[in-house]
């Protein structure tokens, strides 16, 4: 899609690539404005459940404003895609700092949950759960800014869920017991998640470094999933000093 045109916007590069769709980086036309562009996979177009899924991303975003949340600007149907357009973050996510860095110091760790706390306040005053609060959801750009992506999977409270029947929708390492098992708790959700990033943060290995399978779910919903011994050591020696 390099070069095409979707509405107002010209795409110029793939920024990512996900179970949806993909990210592309766009200009406005008119103005000459960076947008992201939000893509959904044509061979998901097809699925109404997908598009509803994708319907429901873009209803989320609209409700939210907050200086670090990745601000949603409008949606589009053109030439057979679906589409929303977003705020574009030139920065990079905690995930690949991790990669260089394998950890943060805990004064930007705590930095981090500073900026995201009142984010996810925002988003539960609007009656939102998230529900994959992790590393790679979490931009950092050039200013010290953290912005919080991706409600691809987020929820509304009392909503209708839009996933399979007993489906357990989210990120194995940082779900809650709660989520793992099935139940929902939006407070438990978010806590845990926030909590498994920032530990992740630390000494980045994942609080529940189980593959992300059925049994890695059910691991941590029986509370049998836990931080590697030598990760807790790591953490205690940085606090300390």
């Amino acid at each position: 899609m390099i070069g095409d045109r979707l509405g107002k916007w010209v795409i110029f590069k793939e920024l990512g690539r996900g179970g949806m769709g993909s990210v592309y980086l766009a200009q406005e036309e008119l103005t000459g404005k960076q947008f992201a562009l939000k893509v959904l996979a044509s061979e998901l177009a097809r699925d109404v459940g997908f598009l509803q899924r994708f319907q429901r991303e873009i209803d989320t975003l609209s409700k939210l404003d907050h200086p670090n949340i990745v601000r949603f600007y409008e949606a589009g149907f053109e030439n057979g895609h679906y589409f929303y357009a977003m705020e574009y973050v030139e920065g990079i996510n905690l995930e690949q700092i991790l990669e260089k860095q394998y950890r943060l110091p805990w004064k930007d760790v705590l930095d981090v949950a500073l900026q995201v706390a009142p984010a996810l306040r925002h988003v539960h005053d609007h009656g939102i759960i998230h529900r994959d609060i992790k590393p790679s959801n979490l931009i950092l750009n050039a200013k010290g800014q953290i912005k919080l992506t991706d409600f691809g999977i987020a929820k509304v409270f009392a909503a209708t869920h839009l996933t399979a029947t007993n489906g357990i929708v989210g990120t194995a390492e940082f779900l809650s017991p709660e989520q793992a098992a099935g139940r929902s708790s939006a407070n438990a959700a978010t806590s845990t998640a926030s909590v498994a990033s920032f530990t992740s943060s630390s000494p980045a290995v994942p609080p529940s470094p189980a593959p992300a399978t059925s049994n890695s779910c059910t691991s941590i919903a029986m509370g049998n999933s836990t931080v590697r011994r030598s990760t807790c050591r790591t953490c205690r020696s940085n606090l300390t000093n």
